[in-house]
């Protein structure tokens, strides 16, 4: 699988399925071909696929965060500096 440390073919087995745990987000091309009891091989056929990140990795999210910081400091912030004006006039 091309982006995994794992470019080698496998033993041949009878397993019809391949586990690949913690991939992190990324696309990834996986190669695989089959191999009759003839000992026949098929072409190498690929397929593609895109992990995405997490909802807490995602880009949206980052924006959302600094948003949602932004919009609760200005107020607090405003509020401050009248409280600070107040204080300075008495």
């Amino acid at each position: 699988m091309e982006g995994v440390n794992d470019n080698q073919w496998s033993e041949w087995s009878e397993e019809s399925f391949r586990e690949f745990s913690s991939l992190r987000e990324g696309t990834y091309t996986f190669r695989v071909k089959s191999r009759t009891s003839a000992n026949v091989e098929s072409k190498v056929t690929e397929l593609t696929i895109k992990i995405t990140p997490p909802w807490y990795r995602a880009k949206w999210f980052k924006v959302l965060i600094v948003t949602l910081s932004v919009s609760f400091c200005l107020p607090y912030l405003s509020i401050k500096k009248v409280d600070i004006r107040m204080k300075q006039r008495t």
